[in-house]
């Protein structure tokens, strides 16, 4: 249920939602109207449905003709490159009930927690209220369709709920979450249901929102809920008491989505007597949070009676949301995300002595590669490659390699990286991955033995979350760790100028080090970002701990953690199916960028100075892009003054043409020009060598157990037994 608060009773998370909220109209005329005489949409129009995809908004919205009684809506169409000027779409209307007699009502997309559209397998999924307005006996019931394009349709699915109106549906891991208005009986109230895959609902038995303030009147209807770190946030309607036939738009805030706190000043947003258009209504809206951290609103409305109009236009609005963490709360705030991280990656509390050893040289012409290891965790040692040039201007920068699935020190980009950097004056590391190579049960490469495949969905989870007790990606990222302390071990390294480097799994890992890690000065994530959508889709070893990220903290807030001590580079194709397979790239362009700004909204109030940025390669899939002349300019500038810098070879090569030319192959999943084979590296005239002759134990049939997957994984529920007994 909910209930009405001062500041004083609210949990300090959620205090500054309950701030004044100022919202300034961004237009004096509706942003949409009412079609010309005639057409389809020329006598109601309300429920604007917005998506905001690749820096572009489209609006749907339900018209109808004919009488107040008589009024069957259909779904059109609209679009903006702004948010605030709209072109209806000729295709419009783009959706009906072919009976052409019940209604679409309030339609509601599939969306992240932070309002941004869920594509499932490419396309969106579009819940929607519908009910015969000519038929007294007509209840409201919930339906859904699909749509790749947003034009075109699936058939209404069959009725999922009865008395459903105005539904908000978000996806949180794998569960679906729904808000709806219950209009069974009156007055209306807000329900919260839940499902597992969001057409079996199961309805909460009380209801989560009723009327209980003193301007709420007759009914509370159209919640849009959204939810940013770990404060749900709902703008709900009500008739406004005192305000004969008008509504206003309430606040109610939550730490669970089930119990709400409503705004001691509510409503929060009125009508603006002095636009007749929206004089007496702004109800069935769409909320969004854009990429600098605003709120923008789109609301329908209604002019003075007599109300031949049910709804009359739609209009916008913009709140700048609460002010920012001040200079004091973004440190203190800080500690405690690292600490949640750490908690959600189960890093050691304790390093043990890194018991170095350099086992093997190998000479080149401008450098040297040493087979090293060094211990990470009690029982786990690491086996890795140290690239140093020969040619030497003080102490070196260093850069850590940081592999992706599949990927260890003998890997075909690993192996280029390494001989790139050293070349350009770096000394670079290149751990083994656990469970690759050297640290695979059998001496393979390419196993992604840490994934568990030999177990199922079922099987793997239960092995990881009740026997293991660890997180695999924060293994992975701990080991960067100890690389981290390995290169501030070595005479030769300056310590305060070390990056990281990483694509893939290895820029989940990269990234992991780069929040968590202040030693770190430098960092490029490819095919990899702080992402909302990541916590529900993907491997396991990355789903686990994003979907736990989640539940603690905004995406926005975890990239701000790069700062200051990290200069971080997002640096993607912009069509990354690898990742984001779901939209094809779309979502992980717009989830960067929306959380880099608003991390830099952050460091910006909080006086962090700060260098946060991204770049995505048009066309591009799936790309090592530190390779690339940008990516190591970056590490250069980032990592080396001025004058320590040599020059970057003009000469470029595809990968594709360097490996083919040194008698290897990509693999298959990559081997592709928008994938690793097209990429255009720094040409360094590279030599490629095989694992044998950069093994850390040549001569070792099968690595010892502290090296591998297997023998980690032993150790570490054997601990746990022991602990246990204890």
């Amino acid at each position: 249920m909910c209930t009405s608060i001062t500041n004083a009773d609210t949990p300090s998370g959620i205090d500054a939602w309950l701030m004044p909220q100022v919202w300034t109209r961004l237009s004096d005329i509706p942003v949409i109207s009412l079609g010309e005489g005639g057409s389809w949409d020329d006598t109601h129009l309300f429920a604007p449905c917005v998506a905001y995809e690749n820096g572009s908004f489209r609006l749907w919205y339900c018209g109808s003709t004919s009488s107040v009684q008589n009024r069957v809506f259909k779904l059109g169409l609209a679009e903006s490159s702004d948010g605030i000027h709209f072109t209806k779409s000729p295709a419009s209307p783009v959706f009906a009930f072919l009976d052409g007699k019940r209604s679409i009502l309030t339609p509601a997309f599939l969306r992240h927690p932070d309002g941004s559209v869920c594509r499932q397998n490419g396309r969106l999924r579009l819940w929607f209220a519908s009910t015969d307005f000519s038929d007294p006996e007509s209840v409201h019931t919930l339906h859904e369709t699909s749509s790749g394009d947003g034009v075109h349709w699936s058939p209404p699915s069959a009725p999922e709920l009865e008395h459903v109106y105005a539904p908000t549906i978000m996806i949180e891991g794998d569960a679906y979450r729904m808000w709806y208005v219950d209009v069974s009986a009156e007055p209306w109230v807000v329900r919260h249901a839940s499902s597992p895959d969001g057409r079996q609902w199961s309805v909460d038995e009380d209801p989560c929102i009723v009327i209980d303030q003193a301007w709420e009147t007759k009914r509370l209807f159209y919640p849009t809920v959204r939810k940013t770190g770990d404060a749900y946030l709902m703008w709900y309607g009500s008739y406004w008491s005192g305000h004969p036939q008008m509504t206003a738009l309430g606040f109610a805030v939550s730490d669970d989505g089930v119990t709400w706190r409503k705004h001691p000043d509510n409503p929060v947003f009125t009508p603006d007597p002095n636009h007749p258009w929206e004089s007496h209504y702004t109800t069935s809206q769409t909320v969004l949070r854009m990429p600098d951290g605003s709120w923008h609103i789109w609301y329908a409305t209604r002019k003075a009676p007599p109300h031949v109009n049910k709804y009359f236009a739609i209009g916008t609005a913009k709140w700048d949301g609460p002010a920012p963490a001040t200079r004091i709360e973004w440190p203190q705030r800080t500690d405690d995300l690292r600490r949640q991280i750490a908690e959600i990656f189960t890093l050691p509390t304790q390093r043990v002595p890194l018991d170095a050893e350099t086992h093997r040289t190998i000479d080149a012409a401008t450098y040297t590669i040493e087979a090293v290891t060094f211990d990470s965790e009690p029982s786990s040692r690491v086996t890795a490659l140290l690239y140093l040039p020969k040619e030497r201007r003080g102490k070196l920068p260093a850069a850590i390699v940081a592999c992706g699935h599949g990927g260890s020190k003998s890997c075909l980009y690993a192996q280029y990286a390494g001989q790139l950097y050293a070349t350009l004056g770096f000394a670079c590391l290149v751990p083994d991955t656990i469970g690759e190579e050297e640290r695979h049960v059998d001496g393979k490469m390419g196993t992604r033995a840490h994934d568990l495949y030999q177990y199922n969905d079922e099987e793997r989870l239960a092995f990881v979350q009740e026997k293991l007790k660890r997180s695999v990606l924060g293994k992975i990222v701990w080991d960067l760790m100890c690389g981290v302390d390995y290169l501030q071990s070595r005479p030769e390294i300056n310590g305060d100028r070390i990056g990281v480097m990483g694509y893939s799994l290895g820029g989940a890992s990269a990234g992991g080090l780069a929040v968590l890690d202040d030693r770190v000065r430098a960092a490029i994530i490819c095919g990899w970002g702080f992402l909302p959508s990541l916590a529900s889709h993907g491997k396991h070893c990355t789903r686990l701990p994003y979907a736990a990220f989640a539940e603690t903290m905004d995406f926005g807030e975890m990239t701000a953690l790069v700062a200051p001590h990290a200069a971080t580079l997002f640096f993607s194709g912009d069509s990354d199916k690898i990742i984001d397979n779901v939209e094809g790239g779309a979502a992980l362009v717009r989830q960067v960028r929306e959380g880099i700004a608003h991390a830099k909204r952050i460091l910006t109030e909080a006086g962090i100075d700060h260098t946060i940025e991204s770049e995505f390669v048009a066309g591009a899939d799936h790309w090592p892009l530190f390779l690339t002349p940008t990516g190591v300019a970056w590490m250069q500038r980032h990592l080396m003054p001025p004058t320590e810098r040599l020059p970057i070879p003009p000469k470029t090569i595809k990968f594709g043409d360097w490996v083919d030319a040194q008698g290897q192959a990509i693999e298959k999943l990559y081997n592709t020009e928008a994938r690793e084979r097209g990429t255009e590296v720094v040409d360094v005239n590279a030599i490629y060598r095989t694992p044998k002759e950069l093994a850390c134990f040549p001569d070792r049939a099968k690595p010892a157990p502290e090296y591998t997957f297997a023998g980690w994984t032993d150790a570490v529920i054997k601990a746990n037994a022991e602990e246990t007994q204890e």
